[in-house]
């Protein structure tokens, strides 16, 4: 086959392909050899960098063309080099010659050819006797001239003529006495005169950059003259300093002159200054000349003064320009004092709004203005005489340092000869200005006395400061509510401190940013120093609770603990000991008395369920909301129900008590009540039949019914007034908005209590969620929570707010871990198996992921995030099946794939597993999932049961694996995750990671809860390096969220922007 053009294109990228054939021209040289049907190609590519680059190609011509070509550049591998030199090769036809064969002998050839013609042009220029010169004319201005003249025999020159510099264009030749140099001049003529212009003259005013650079070479040609003298050409001199002089010219009168040492060299102004020594025919630099080139010019033109007129300018010099750097043309006028007593004078002042403070020198008495641009100052004596003050300006600038170092600045309206200066407000924050005064006056004002400075306090300044150690709170009781206030006492008078310290929080918004003294204004000018410690509990509490905007606060029974706050910063309390006194009780069990057991409670309670109990009974006498949070598996129902007894027997119970609970739980609750306290009497609103018992609902203690029943239901329920409404699961309503949610938040009762185990699974609005529920206003309306604790602690990681909201909750939420309390437990372990994905269910889950990627990625950017939820769910839903098994997803392609690892991996375990005589419960979210391994079961011969959320008979599936008749139960999470007591089991398999690591926990808490006796070992199966694996990190992370809201933790926690891409990146490599 023939090697063209199109041949080689599909071997490489459009990019280097076009790339390289712009690259054609820095092909050096090729070499090429052939065996066979294969050709060596060998190139030299000159690239961008100084060193050519390298290729190697291998063609191999066969049957089909192959091509694999290598490059010493960074791209290494079929770059535009290779491509250049292919491209090079074929035009050349080296392929069909199939011989060794080098090019490029012409390009040597033109080289020699250019050599030649250069040396014959050189030896013809030099062969002219016609010579281009250079005139330099010098007036006003810096004019240079083209001239030529003839070589006479004789060795001098003849009549000289001006240069036409037209006949270097319009189609003329230039003439062959025309060196390169003249040539280049010539060009910096034509700029300067303008390329395009219409006529060039022969000469040209110098000025610019340009006009030196031409200047330089003029002379250095060796071919130029002043135009009064054509004999001797003029020379580079060297650099010469020249100093500005008055000088008497021939009428006797003073003339301003820049002049060189011992010479009589003219300054000359171009783009920089540069002389001309007429007598010795030399011409360069000037330097000493601190002056820019219009100011040169504008002294060039001083007119000539006689005496009067040099004691007029000598005046004008001293007392209105001296930072003009001009010699005085009558200095004989001026006395010199160098060696005044200098002093520094401060005056303490107040204008409308601000302390300030003026600053002035003197030298021997006179005062001077504050300049730091000139070191003499000049005063006019009365007898036409002038004292000239030798400054001390390093002595004035470290005095200036000074006052700075304590915060002063200078402000708007000084005047030279007094500087105001003041604490900027905009270079400090108030705090940092009173600060700063406060240390001055304390220290600064004594330690410059000391120093000889002379301090004067003006009448209107004042400013006094007081330090306090503690401020006072007053707490009065009404019938519903606390008023709580707080005041400093200064002097015997009492101010009100809240206002003072509202005032404050405008300038910080971060406790950790105040200064450990605080200065808080309690009238004008007069300042009371409070340690930034009694000050937090304020802030830290109630103003990130609180209206700011308030002279005291308003506290509900549940703001109690907040009192011991205050006591614990040293504030002394006065009024109600109410507050305080449950203050203390609801700080920790300490306060609480262990409440008597019920009589007919027909159980054992452990100790920390009946701590459970008495804080239950506790909060119920104060009328409080309460969340019970115990570890799935530790008695919440037992404590609830003998919490329930204990109120009956008191005979505070006297209308039913509504539990709400899942559907799965009811008989679960049934069974509680009957076993625990059957003296409470249940009915169960469950069912098509349960409107026949609307009727009966008073008659009865306790009312069941489920979370979906209350929403149609609702209207029978919310005539009714319950003693207690009891949520079961209570992250049911973790959606606020829910219709489940806010028809029980209209369903009246006398108590709410919540029992759940995961009382926030993903975020803290499901918290803010269930404590609106049981206090409104709790945690404050939603915005406000979401505003200052939801975001800085999810995404902001601030540990303040953090803590600020578990002492919050602390007393409200009880939870005991099985660690903690159930000691007796066996261990667990958990274990996660993966698995690498095979070849083809690898190649289907890449296929879904690029595919779901671009569609979530365009439904982002068409959409937004927040209404793409939909869009991205269902695109993680298809990944997440594809790792279970592809026979999961409904796509026709997935058909295909016959393979699944986790689920041949779950085979192997189960049979391991099982041949050691275990009992395994086995969860998915996936019920089809279930299906699946159900058929393999069957065809195994494996027994077991099978718990869904279509199972009929619940009861008797549950009862087949606690008898011990199957030793295998498959369960979905969401119909057996809650409310079931599987301790016959001993192993439990995830096969399909959820989500929620709470989700999870509670379905491994079927079987590692009281009653267990053996070790539990849970294995979660995840395939490698898929969504899966993402999915168990942010698991990781939501219970970091959880852990450090109840058990006050630090922890990293937050949901970023990068977690999206995240969970769809691509499939990694094995390593193997």
């Amino acid at each position: 086959m023939k090697i063209t053009e199109e041949v080689i294109y599909p071997f490489f990228s459009a990019r280097y392909f076009q790339r390289g054939r712009a690259y054609k021209k820095h092909v050096l040289d090729i070499d090429i050899e052939q065996t066979g049907k294969t050709y060596t190609l060998k190139g030299v590519v000159q690239g961008s960098q100084s060193e050519p680059y390298h290729t190697k190609i291998t063609i191999v011509n066969g049957m089909q063309v192959f091509i694999r070509g290598k490059c010493s550049c960074p791209v290494e591998h079929n770059c535009k080099h290779v491509v250049a030199t292919l491209l090079v090769a074929i035009e050349n036809d080296l392929f069909t010659t199939g011989a060794k064969k080098k090019i490029f002998r012409a390009k040597i050839d033109d080289w020699f050819k250019q050599l030649s013609d250069h040396s014959s042009s050189t030896e013809t220029k030099r062969s002219s006797n016609t010579e281009l010169f250079f005139m330099l004319e010098i007036d006003k201005k810096v004019t240079l001239h083209l001239k030529t003249h003839r070589l006479l025999k004789n060795g001098g020159y003849g009549v000289t003529y001006n240069f036409d510099l037209n006949k270097m264009r319009n189609g003329y030749s230039t003439p062959a006495y025309i060196t390169d140099t003249d040539a280049e001049i010539i060009g910096f003529f034509q700029i300067l005169q303008g390329q395009d212009h219409y006529y060039y003259k022969p000469y040209v005013k110098l000025s610019g950059t340009f006009g030196v650079t031409l200047l330089e070479k003029a002379i250095k040609s060796g071919k130029s003259f002043h135009m009064d003298d054509l004999k001797q050409p003029l020379a580079m001199g060297a650099e010469r300093a020249f100093n500005l002089q008055w000088q008497k010219n021939s009428s006797n009168l003073q003339q301003l002159l820049f002049k060189a040492e011992g010479s009589s060299a003219q300054l000359l102004k171009l783009d920089q200054f540069i002389y001309f020594d007429r007598e010795n025919h030399l011409v360069g630099s000037a330097k000493g000349i601190d002056f820019d080139a219009s100011m040169v010019e504008t002294i060039l033109n001083t007119p000539a003064l006689n005496r009067d007129d040099a004691l007029y300018v000598t005046k004008k010099l001293l007392m209105e320009f001296p930072q003009l750097n001009i010699p005085l043309p009558a200095q004989e006028m001026v006395h010199v004092l160098d060696t005044a007593d200098i002093a520094f004078h401060i005056t303490l002042q107040k204008n409308k709004h601000h302390n300030q403070l003026l600053f002035q020198v003197s030298y021997d008495a006179n005062f001077i203005d504050i300049s730091f641009e000139n070191q003499r100052e000049t005063l006019h004596e009365r007898d036409g005489t002038f004292i000239q003050i030798v400054r001390d300006l390093q002595a004035e600038k470290e005095a200036i340092d000074i006052l700075e170092a304590y915060g002063f600045s200078l402000v708007d309206g000084s005047q030279v000869k007094k500087l105001l200066y003041g604490m900027d407000p905009n270079l400090y924050d108030h705090q940092e200005v009173i600060q700063q005064w406060h240390l001055f006056l304390k220290e600064g004002v004594e330690l410059l006395r000391e120093a000889d400075w002379i301090i004067h306090e003006a009448d209107t300044f004042e400013m006094d400061f007081i330090e306090v150690e503690t401020m006072q709170a007053h707490v009065e009781e009404n019938s519903h509510w606390f008023d709580l206030s707080f005041s400093l006492n200064i002097y015997g008078k009492s101010y009100n401190s809240v206002p003072i310290i509202a005032e404050l929080l405008k300038t910080y918004s971060r406790v950790e940013d105040l200064p450990d003294k605080l200065y808080l204004s309690v009238e004008n000018n007069q300042f009371a120093i409070v340690p930034k410690e009694s000050v937090i509990p304020i802030i830290e509490t109630l103003f990130e609770l609180f209206d700011t905007d308030t002279d005291g606060f308003t506290l509900q029974s549940y703001d109690a603990p907040l009192i011991e706050k205050f006591k614990n910063a040293g504030m002394d309390f006065s009024g109600s000991t109410a507050l305080h006194e449950l203050s203390k009780k609801l700080a920790s069990f300490e306060g609480i008395e262990k409440a008597t057991l019920p009589k007919g409670l027909n159980a054992a309670l452990r100790e920390y369920q009946h701590d459970g109990f008495s804080w239950l009974q506790f909060l119920r006498e104060y009328r409080f909301g309460a969340i019970l949070a115990d570890d799935m598996g530790l008695g919440k129902t037992v404590q609830a129900l003998a919490h329930l007894l204990k109120e009956r027997e008191e005979g505070r119970f006297n209308v039913p008590t509504l539990i709400v609970a899942p559907t799965s739980l009811m008989s679960n609750w049934r069974r509680e009540v009957e076993k625990f306290t059957p003296e409470l009497s249940v009915l169960i609103l469950q069912g098509s039949n349960r409107k026949q018992h609307f009727d009966k609902i008073d008659e009865y203690d306790l009312v069941l019914t489920t979370y979906p029943l209350i929403v149609r239901d609702f209207d029978v329920l919310e005539k009714h007034h319950f003693y207690y409404l009891i949520l079961d699961e209570a992250q049911y309503i973790k959606n606020h908005r829910s219709k489940s949610a806010q028809h029980l938040r209209a369903i009246k009762s006398d108590h709410r209590l919540c029992l759940t185990g995961t009382p926030m699974e993903n975020h803290l609005g499901e918290l803010w969620g269930l404590f609106d529920f049981l206090m409104p206003n709790f945690l404050f309306q939603e915005k406000f929570f979401r505003d200052n604790f939801r975001t800085p602690i999810e995404q902001e990681q601030n540990n303040q707010k953090r803590t600020l909201l578990n002492d919050r909750i602390r007393p409200f939420l009880l939870r005991r871990t099985k660690n903690e309390v159930a000691t007796e437990l066996p261990p667990k372990t958990e274990m996660i198996r993966s698995v690498p994905l095979g070849k083809k269910q690898a190649e289907l889950y890449e296929s879904i992921r690029i595919a779901m990627d671009k569609q979530v990625r365009d439904a982002i950017k068409d959409k937004g995030l927040a209404r793409s939820q939909i869009m991205i769910l269902d695109a993680l839903l298809k990944l997440r099946q594809v790792c279970c098994d592809p026979r999961l997803v409904k796509l026709e392609h997935a058909k295909e794939v016959k393979e699944s690892a986790k689920f041949e991996m779950l085979f192997e375990l189960l049979i391991e597993l099982l041949g050691e005589g275990r009992k395994i419960l086995l969860f998915s979210q996936f019920t089809t999932m279930l299906t699946l391994i159900e058929a393999r079961l069957k065809k195994e011969k494996i027994l077991y049961t099978k718990l869904t959320g279509s199972t009929r008979k619940r009861e008797e599936a549950i009862e087949k694996f606690t008898s011990g008749e199957v030793p295998l139960f498959l369960i979905s999470l969401k119909a057996g995750g809650v409310g079931l007591n599987l301790t016959q089991a001993d192993t439990v398999i995830h096969y399909d990671p959820w989500w929620n690591p709470a989700a999870e926990n509670q379905a491994t808490d079927r079987a590692y809860r009281i009653g267990q006796d053996k070790p539990v070992f849970v294995y979660k199966l995840i395939a490698e390096h898929t969504v899966e694996e993402r999915i168990v990190a942010l698991q990781q992370r939501k219970q970091a969220l959880a852990d450090s809201v109840y058990e006050n933790k630090d922890s990293a926690i937050g949901l970023s922007q990068n977690d999206l891409q995240d969970l769809f990146k691509p499939l990694e490599k094995n390593k193997d």
